[in-house]
């Protein structure tokens, strides 16, 4: 539209932009000469690239820790689920904001690994960061529960209170701006994909009745993200998720790792939580909210997949001792 917070010529700010790096980009392409049905292309070759990238640097990072089989299956299992699919194939920043999620994980895993800490590391988590929410705003949460852990990391090893706060108010300066610049322009703080009638601000009074309306939003969400990944058949993925999350904690504990797998599989709870607020995701069509969920536990899936694989190897070595 060529106005700040405008989705057409003549239309008054609205507060559902909420993806402003991924517009400055496609703004970008179209000033570079990719106009009309060209910029369609753009913006998938855009989402290819970020998934691209992002995924090669999880496949790395796993395979560093566990082995070329766990981060392969786990990268394979992010890349062919259907909301990864559909966000790339559509031109929506669903897939720059798949792709950053990733990207972001390994900056945080090679920060916190750094011993001493490295400026150059930590530089490289603020800039990913920073980033990701600017492309889908509620990944602020996801951002905070990873600064928070990493900041609490740094304080334990003594890397100084500069660092500490780096990582802990960096992230979220750009993300202030675009926010204080919407208020500006249309008078309310939140973009719409913030501002959602979560189970604290239902109509309900007593807390049995929240609870019980916020476990319905809960079992909705995840049916729309069990028919998108799984498809409509596929009726034990219920039985199959919660085994995986079961083999991917107890491989965590096993491994003893637990900064960035725990971090993941924690913020992939936060960010799940916090989408179940908004009842206009239950649409097959905006399942794809959901997929930087699962990115995260991509993480803790190679895990999962680690620990059945020793599983397996003992039951053959037990089998074959009996025999």
């Amino acid at each position: 539209a060529g106005r700040l917070f405008c989705w057409s010529p003549g239309d008054p700010p609205s507060r559902g932009e909420t993806s402003p790096l991924y517009c400055i980009l496609l703004a970008t392409g179209y000033l570079v000469g990719f106009r009309d049905h060209w910029i369609m292309a753009f913006a998938f070759g855009l989402n290819v690239m970020a998934v691209g990238a992002g995924m090669l640097l999880l496949y790395h990072m796993l395979t560093r820790r566990l082995g070329w089989v766990c981060g392969l299956l786990s990268v394979a299992a992010i890349v062919v689920s259907g909301p990864m699919v559909y966000a790339v194939c559509c031109g929506m920043e669903t897939g720059l904001a798949c792709g950053l999620t990733a990207c972001t994980v390994w900056a945080l895993d090679r920060a916190a690994s750094s011993r001493p800490p490295d400026t150059g590391r930590l530089a490289r988590y603020v800039i990913c960061a920073s980033a990701l929410p600017l492309v889908r705003p509620e990944m602020i949460l996801v951002v905070a529960v990873f600064s928070l852990c990493l900041a609490v990391t740094l304080v334990r090893r003594q890397a100084g209170i500069a660092r500490v706060l780096s990582c802990l108010c960096a992230p979220a300066i750009p993300f202030a701006c675009v926010l204080a610049l919407q208020w500006f322009v249309t008078g309310r703080p939140l973009m719409a994909s913030l501002d959602v009638h979560s189970v604290w601000k239902s109509p309900i009074h007593t807390f049995g009745g929240k609870w019980i309306w916020f476990t319905d939003n809960l079992s909705q969400a995840f049916f729309a993200l069990h028919i998108e990944v799984f498809g409509a058949l596929a009726w034990p993925a219920e039985l199959v998720v919660a085994i995986v999350l079961c083999f991917s904690v107890a491989g965590i504990v096993r491994r003893r790792d637990w900064l960035t797998p725990g971090m993941s599989l924690v913020a992939a709870v936060v960010h799940l939580v916090f989408l179940c607020g908004q009842r206009s995701l239950f649409q097959l069509s905006h399942a794809r909210y959901f997929q930087p969920t699962i990115v995260l536990l991509g993480v803790p899936l190679a895990y999962g997949v680690y620990v059945a694989a020793l599983s397996f190897d003992w039951l053959r070595r037990n089998a074959a001792w009996r025999r």
